[in-house]
């Protein structure tokens, strides 16, 4: 009889990934991208010193929409939002420096960026925020504007990564191996593992490692050592594509490890393994539970009137369970043998998870 697990990696391997991770050595887009750079960079430099200049307000919930696959993209925008003739001067800025480096053929991580230009960017944030404004109102990605971001994510398991000029193997490094800020450069990715584990925190990932679980139940572990950088989504997204093996998220019950798995969850069709808010009302975990304090009940609230969230019974179903509950766990509440020894097998192998 077919195992649930089994159903699961059957139809991962019919499924159309859409990837959102584009290839640097496509032309037509580099083409379209220093175009629009040009266009905007001469927008900017006649009408900042006329006029008050809108742009695209990117956190507007009216301006982006929901796809199961990809998550949340950006629709046909109707709020915009006027910007001061500070942020003006930043995203000229940016856009001008972005230019260069695309005709020079070369990058700079974020990082690099704002320490050379501290004079405009008084903090990293105020960078952070520039770059993603250009990217949403030129409608692509960092890498199109060859900017890179360090990558705080790790990986262990029996994968191999192959890139244009090097492969990276990521068995030996015990601790797990860095992820890489160039995903956009990856040119196959191969593994024979049966599943991946996305795990919240790093602490977590080393608790498995140690516990050999990698080798027992022939997976692959992934840690984003919280919210997830892009290259970790990014990442996590392409091996879904490649691989066609089930993705499971170990995360903490509570309404920042929810986010978090929401993060991953739709372009990869990642699967919640736990710990589901549910869970903590099992006694015969022996879970030690918390308080839900002010910033976790309005985080809840949030995530509860998103509306691809409500749309989804059974999620919702374990936000109202944390709620009703008023108290939250965390993944590492539970002893490392009952979590690796019958947790997850058991979740796996019952198919009960989310």
């Amino acid at each position: 009889m077919e195992s649930k697990l089994q159903k699961l990696t059957k139809e991962l391997k019919e499924e159309t990934f859409e990837r959102d991770v584009p290839r640097m050595d496509d032309e037509n887009e580099n083409q379209r991208v220093t175009s629009l750079l040009l266009k905007f960079i001469k927008r900017f430099y006649v009408f900042s010193k006329k006029q008050i200049i809108e742009i695209v307000d990117r956190k507007n919930w009216e301006n982006v929409s929901f796809d199961i696959k990809k998550g949340l993209t950006l629709s046909n925008p109707t709020v915009f939002v006027s910007i001061c003739h500070v942020k003006q001067a930043r995203l000229l800025a940016l856009m001008a420096f972005a230019y260069e480096l695309i005709r020079d053929n070369s990058y700079r991580t974020k990082r690099d960026i704002y320490y050379a230009n501290q004079d405009i960017y008084p903090t990293q944030r105020y960078l952070d925020d520039v770059v993603e404004d250009v990217c949403c109102f030129l409608q692509t990605t960092r890498y199109r504007l060859h900017i890179l971001s360090s990558c705080n994510g790790l990986i262990y398991g029996d994968v191999t990564i192959y890139f244009d000029k090097h492969t990276t193997h990521c068995l030996f490094q015990k601790q797990g191996t860095s992820l890489p800020h160039d995903v956009c450069n990856i040119r196959k990715i191969t593994s024979k593992a049966d599943f991946i584990i996305v795990i919240e925190k790093d602490a977590s990932m080393q608790s498995l490692i140690d516990s050999k679980i990698v080798e027992k139940l022939n997976c692959i572990l992934i840690t984003g050592k919280g919210y997830p950088d892009t290259n970790t989504r990014q990442l996590v997204s392409m091996m879904a594509d490649y691989l066609r093996i089930p993705i499971f998220g170990l995360f903490d019950a509570n309404p920042f490890g929810i986010e978090i798995f929401l993060t991953y969850k739709f372009g990869s069709l990642m699967k919640w393994l736990g710990l589901l808010p549910s869970d903590i009302q099992h006694t015969t975990m022996r879970l030690q539970t918390m308080p839900l304090t002010f910033f976790d009940s309005k985080k809840l609230e949030e995530l509860m009137d998103r509306e691809y969230v409500r749309q989804d019974r059974t999620l919702y179903s374990e936000l109202i369970s944390l709620r009703n509950f008023d108290r939250k766990a965390e993944i590492q509440a539970l002893p490392r043998e009952y979590l690796t020894q019958q947790f997850i097998p058991n979740r796996i192998t019952d198919g009960t998870w989310l």
